[in-house]
């Protein structure tokens, strides 16, 4: 059902899809993350659900499958190390900020908030993401990198609010 109406909402709408992984509620088989790719504009993963997913393989040939499925933006966090950004197989780095960590519940959904509100902000959604390019994209995940990290400062799932992130610059 989840998975028809995405389908349906891409041709008019950025989708941006988490698979999540939670390897004790669900089998590798349940995540069809090349099928999902056919419809969706952004993966984002963790370095620790692409391993569940593709044992032993390199984050650049998984985004090299899952671009060539369909999705265009894919972000791999890969937590104190920061993230790789990949659109369209073009790749870059994006740094951790610095951070006391007191409790990582929530860092990933922030993490994905702070890509798609930071995306929205410059007009880059709605759409295929026909618009997006490379240094976009990597000001996207250094925002949400920014975001999960105030995430991670705090106990429980508490996402900085806006003032918080103006504060910090």
């Amino acid at each position: 059902m989840v998975e028809e109406f995405a389908r349906k909402a891409s041709a008019r709408a950025t989708v941006s899809l988490d698979p999540n992984v939670r390897p004790t509620l669900a089998s590798k088989d349940d995540y069809r993350v090349a099928r999902w790719c056919e419809w969706a504009d952004i993966l984002k993963l963790s370095d620790d659900d692409l391993e569940f997913l593709l044992p032993g393989t390199s984050l650049e040939h998984a985004c090299d499958l899952w671009h060539a499925a369909g999705a265009r933006l894919i972000v791999i966090t890969r937590g104190a190390r920061g993230a790789l950004v990949s659109l369209d197989g073009e790749r870059a780095q994006v740094a951790a900020p610095r951070v006391d960590v007191v409790d990582t519940v929530g860092a990933g959904d922030s993490f994905t908030a702070g890509l798609l509100h930071h995306l929205g902000g410059q007009g880059l959604l709605g759409g295929r993401l026909d618009a997006l390019d490379l240094e976009s994209a990597v000001a996207a995940a250094a925002f949400a990198a920014r975001v999960a990290a105030l995430t991670c400062s705090v106990p429980g799932a508490d996402p900085p609010w806006a003032d918080r992130l103006a504060a910090d610059d």
